[in-house]
């Protein structure tokens, strides 16, 4: 029996011998694309994270990529800046799944920053225009006070060459000195005028 027994274990080592050379092979062959699926999960990482850092909203998001499943960690202001991570995580080729552990942030400072920032750009717009505003200003005050200087002189009817006209909706001349100058009411001149004024 010993010699059986022998016989069997030296045949039971012939067989396993060649097992052995395949076990390395497919061992190599398995780690070296375990390797190749960490070099591409790291590029599709590194593309992922930049495309993120580009959206104000999504630049404290932690991004890992195992074997094509992209896992979203982190705060992020607000739920559509949530699904817009989502959205960019599985544009993406080469991302099968997207595993979503996004928190919301619930800081005031966080929620009240986008706000700052328009006010921030408005202010600076008015800023802007305060020039043009300013000159607009001085520009209608120095034509109310031309026109009430050139009303108070009459200077318009000396230029006229002393024709007096009624009003300016009829433009009829006037015959006396006094009738004419009537600025309440621009249908006076279409009121009879008494016979001593003609």
């Amino acid at each position: 029996m010993c010699a059986a027994g022998v016989l069997f274990w030296a045949f039971a080592h012939a067989q396993s011998a060649p097992a052995e050379p395949l076990s390395q092979a497919a061992t190599s062959a398995a780690s070296e694309e375990a390797a190749l699926i960490a070099q591409q999960d790291a590029q599709l990482q590194r593309e992922l994270l930049a495309r993120m850092s580009r959206i104000d909203g999504l630049r404290r998001v932690e991004v890992q990529v195992q074997a094509g499943v992209a896992t979203l960690q982190g705060e992020v202001p607000n739920e559509d800046d949530r699904l817009r991570a989502r959205k960019l995580a599985r544009g993406i080729r080469g991302i099968v799944e997207v595993d979503d552990q996004l928190r919301l942030d619930t800081s005031l400072a966080v929620r009240l920053r986008p706000a700052l920032v328009r006010v921030k750009a408005l202010a600076e717009q008015a800023v802007g225009a305060l020039p043009l505003l300013v000159v607009a200003i001085v520009l209608i005050w120095v034509t109310a006070w031309l026109g009430r200087w050139v009303g108070e002189r009459r200077v318009l009817s000396r230029l006229a060459g002393g024709i007096r006209f009624c009003s300016i909706c009829c433009a009829r001349p006037c015959a006396s000195q006094r009738c004419c100058w009537v600025w309440s009411s621009p249908w006076s001149c279409l009121m009879p005028q008494p016979s001593s004024a003609r």
